[in-house]
């Protein structure tokens, strides 16, 4: 007879480990993605500091229950965002010929950027935001094909007086 600790272990690198992964597929945070989040908190912060007011998520990581969620946060991204950071992912070095060093070679550009959804705003309505907090929606942009990705969107406590030093996002793609 087998002990019972093998077959669970065989349980579990067979059934629930492939389970698992299929389920945690659908987004992977690549070390820049979370870079480039961690930067947009502190951008932030920053912001919060700047106007004597702390910086408090209220909510984390939240997937909104609205429909064309991504669409709708994509349009309004349009009217003001603040960059947070670009990035070209190293796809291969050449090979060494001649004595030469090797040359690496340059993927797309990755643009990152946040907005902010108010509690007044229709977006905002929908999410159900209540006064004193923010929605802020971190993106991804792929410029070759061109893409948007949703990354991530926090729920954070927001104090009246606070700038957030917004740019049309035309303006952040033409000057990064």
């Amino acid at each position: 007879m087998v002990p019972n600790y093998r077959v669970l272990r065989r349980f579990l690198f067979f059934i629930a480990l492939p389970i698992v992964s299929a389920l945690s597929s659908h987004h992977r945070e690549t070390d820049i993605d979370w870079l480039m989040r961690s930067r947009s908190y502190g951008h932030q912060a920053i912001v919060f500091r700047q106007a004597d007011a702390k910086w408090k998520q209220a909510r984390r990581s939240i997937e909104p229950d609205v429909p064309k969620f991504a669409q709708r946060a994509l349009k309004q991204a349009a009217a003001g965002s603040v960059y947070v950071g670009t990035h070209r992912p190293v796809i291969r070095n050449s090979k060494r010929r001649m004595g030469l060093q090797r040359v690496k070679v340059f993927g797309p550009k990755e643009l990152y950027f946040y907005h902010v959804i108010e509690p007044e705003q229709d977006l905002g309505k929908d999410m159900e935001l209540f006064d004193g907090t923010v929605a802020t929606v971190l993106w991804k942009h792929v410029a070759d094909p061109p893409s948007f990705h949703l990354l991530n969107v926090d729920v954070i406590k927001k104090p009246a007086n606070v700038k957030w030093g917004f740019q049309k996002l035309n303006d952040i793609f033409r000057h990064h």
